[in-house]
């Protein structure tokens, strides 16, 4: 049946408007539609949104903690352990896992996930095959921006850079790697990447210092790389953990830097469970980008998630005390709009001639997001 959603808050400073939705089609958003014979519903004033975005996951190895229970050892032991893991992959069973991330993400309200997926002698590229057909299958109801992702280094599997190479001719949309992999060769490491980057004139995705030990503080030539390379806006740093741990002064600096090079920076909440979180309010301060990422799900690194962006959301809004109603602002913005230049969500606006796929939300303003019994309230497919 054909739907009126009404008194919808869609945020662009008008009244509540109304949309009429026929054969999952929106055909018409104004004021007071009055139509006939369809299902109606009263959005009483509350955010309607055409979704979030999960700006960093690895959904190729997500749902695997089932296949050896997780064990508080050091992170190098546990690593070792998902490239145990890794070698017993198949492309199916990959396939199999992420859809199942991609189910649960769309029920909590995600609309893009930027995924980094591992290429590598382990794997190969039986990873980037999967998800690359499902980014294909699920087009109509969520963007897969899909990361070919240097995860073991250059060091321990030199033949990455070729796969690699075939991972980006394959379709793959950006390319990957650490600023604190491979040992004494990291600003090597760093240079492949960025090698690659140009060669096929994609964006590059880093996690950047992500163990916070002060001697893998690599942000200033990460900074440096980007500027020198004329990369300004297409570099996403991921975690950027050393932030907390060097001087206030190297901090603002580095800052500084991140925001000259428009470098996006890309936060994952639950990484707090292994590594300081970083600076996001003196980042949003200076005018960084600074989006939301699920990180691991169900592995051996994090044995828990769903998916759910709101949930690392409202864990970010607790540990760094994001309490005030500008800040809640800020994490509603971190949801909704800071994540859209980092995957291809457009064609899910909410604006006529669209699929309807739109979530109700709990509140009537952002600074509500988390004051609300229910933050999504209910989904429109």
């Amino acid at each position: 049946m054909n739907k009126l959603i009404k008194n919808a808050n869609l945020l662009d400073g008008n009244t509540l408007q109304d949309i009429y939705v026929e054969n999952n089609i929106i055909k018409k958003i104004a004021a007071n539609i009055d139509i006939n014979q369809c299902d109606v519903f009263d959005a009483q004033g509350k955010i309607v949104i055409s979704g979030v975005i999960n700006a960093h996951a690895h959904i190729d190895k997500s749902l695997i903690i089932g296949r050896k229970p997780y064990q508080d050892e050091a992170p190098p032991v546990r690593a070792g352990w998902v490239r145990e893991l890794k070698e017993t992959f198949t492309k199916e069973d990959i396939k199999e896992r992420a859809r199942e991330v991609i189910r649960m993400s769309r029920q909590n309200g995600v609309i893009g996930i930027r995924t980094n997926v591992d290429v590598d002698p382990l794997v190969g590229l039986k990873g980037i095959e999967a998800v690359l057909e499902l980014k294909a299958e699920v087009r109509d109801m969520m963007d897969i921006h899909v990361t070919a992702f240097s995860q073991e280094g250059f060091n321990r599997f030199p033949e990455t850079k070729e796969l690699l190479e075939e991972a980006l001719r394959m379709g793959a949309d950006s390319v990957g790697g650490h600023t604190s992999m491979d040992a004494d060769r990291k600003k090597e490491h760093i240079d492949t990447i960025f090698a690659l980057g140009k060669a096929f004139d994609v964006d590059i995705d880093f996690h950047a210092d992500e163990t916070g030990r002060p001697d893998d503080h690599m942000l200033p030539y990460l900074i440096e790389k980007t500027i020198n390379e004329g990369y300004q806006g297409r570099v996403n740093a991921i975690h950027c953990c050393s932030l907390p741990v060097i001087s206030e002064e190297e901090a603002s600096k580095d800052i500084e830097g991140i925001k000259k090079a428009g470098i996006n920076v890309i936060v994952c909440p639950t990484a707090i469970a292994t590594r300081r979180l970083t600076e996001v309010k003196k980042l949003l301060l200076a005018g960084v980008n600074v989006s939301l990422g699920t990180d691991n799900i169900q592995d051996q690194f994090n044995p828990l998630g769903n998916g759910n962006v709101f949930e690392v959301a409202q864990l970010l809004t607790y540990v760094q005390r994001f309490y005030s109603d500008d800040e809640q602002a800020d994490i509603f913005q971190m949801l909704i709009q800071n994540g859209k230049g980092l995957v291809d969500v457009k064609r899910f606006s909410i604006q006529e001639g669209n699929k309807a796929q739109f979530t109700l939300l709990g509140c009537n303003n952002p600074s509500d997001i988390f004051r609300s019994p229910q933050i999504i309230e209910k989904r429109f497919f």
